[in-house]
């Protein structure tokens, strides 16, 4: 046992020091960069890159609707897009297991966040995105992780990244299980104040309004690189 759990870690830190290779080489300093990058790394992946840029755009949508100004709200569209990177040295758990919501599946969200922070933070560009994913599993009531910080002492750009990737993640569970569409509204809505900052949520019905709710479809974002 203890043989395969040192093999695990020096499988983790080989996979961290990788993908810290990978940021490192291409030298991130726009957008652009970055999407080429990620383009690269979640070329076998298609489902997972398509959930990172959904997240963004309903980041920024939210950001927009909230007022974020627009350094702030390119900042939040980048942590948005990186969110996922710490998955790749920390997998999830089994399927049926990660659909869960409860402290076990927040704790191990921000192990994984912890390892995209910290890829990120060897590239200053990245910086301010970093600093948003790494309150970004943080929850409104203070029962978040990592630091269990509450309502606006979590900065505002992390508290609507916790709410998009939720969002998207639950639309995405629904639609596998045929449940009705409006399931993932409704939770988000019973966990406001409690999980996700209720003006936060406000802003996301609000732009539901204003804005038709069809995702972006995964092959959108990968037109560009095809």
């Amino acid at each position: 046992m203890d043989g395969r759990v040192s093999q695990g870690v020096m499988d983790q830190a080989d996979l961290a020091w990788r993908l810290t290779a990978a940021f490192a080489e291409t030298g991130v300093g726009s957008t652009t960069a970055l999407e080429g990058l990620l383009a690269r790394l979640y070329r076998d992946d298609v489902e997972g890159l398509g959930h990172l840029h959904r997240v963004a755009a309903l980041a920024a949508r939210i950001g927009d609707e909230l007022g974020i100004p627009e350094g702030p709200l390119e900042d939040l569209e980048r942590a948005a897009l990186l969110h996922d990177i710490g998955r790749s040295v920390l997998p999830d758990p089994p399927a049926l297991a990660a659909t869960r919501q409860d402290a076990t599946t927040l704790q191990r969200r921000a192990a994984q966040v912890q390892v995209a922070c910290a890829i990120m933070g060897t590239i200053p560009f990245l910086a301010p995105a970093a600093a948003i994913l790494e309150a970004s599993v943080e929850c409104f009531d203070g029962t978040g992780y990592p630091g269990g910080r509450r309502g606006e002492d979590i900065p505002l750009p992390a508290r609507v990244l916790h709410l998009a990737d939720t969002l998207d993640t639950l639309n995405t569970i629904c639609e596998a299980l045929a449940a009705p569409a409006e399931t993932a509204s409704v939770e988000v809505v019973r966990q406001a104040g409690s999980r996700f900052d209720p003006d936060v949520v406000s802003a996301w019905l609000r732009s539901e309004e204003a804005v038709p709710p069809p995702l972006v479809p995964w092959w959108s974002s990968l037109a560009r690189w095809n």
